[in-house]
């Protein structure tokens, strides 16, 4: 390897362990403020550093978060799909859905 390689080596080496360190206290002093309770800290809306990034959460896959729901909302498909009305269906039995009529729906913005 070249002598010219290793100053560049070096550098970024550095900024990634920076980055990390920066994380890492990021973490501590976010799980520190709420007393290492991860929902305190999802739910509070008045911090004015947005604490989320910070909050280590083992029981969700990377890149996937707590708030983010695996159901289906039947305004998400079209109203002509046979699809639609099977998930109106479920979405009432869950009591997460009140169905109104297609009229209602177009008419109410």
């Amino acid at each position: 390897m070249e002598a010219a390689w290793i100053i560049p080596i070096v550098l970024v080496l550095l900024i990634v362990v920076g980055l990390l360190a920066v994380w890492r206290k990021g973490t501590k002093v976010t799980m520190d403020r709420y007393d290492g309770d991860v929902e305190a800290a999802m739910s509070d809306d008045e911090s004015s550093i947005p604490s989320t990034p910070f909050i280590p959460d083992p029981a969700t896959a990377l890149g996937d978060t707590p708030e983010a729901h695996a159901e289906i909302d039947p305004h998400d498909i079209p109203i002509d799909s046979p699809a639609r009305q099977a998930a109106e269906e479920q979405a009432a039995q869950d009591g997460r859905f009140a169905r109104r009529s297609d009229r209602d729906r177009t008419t109410q913005r």
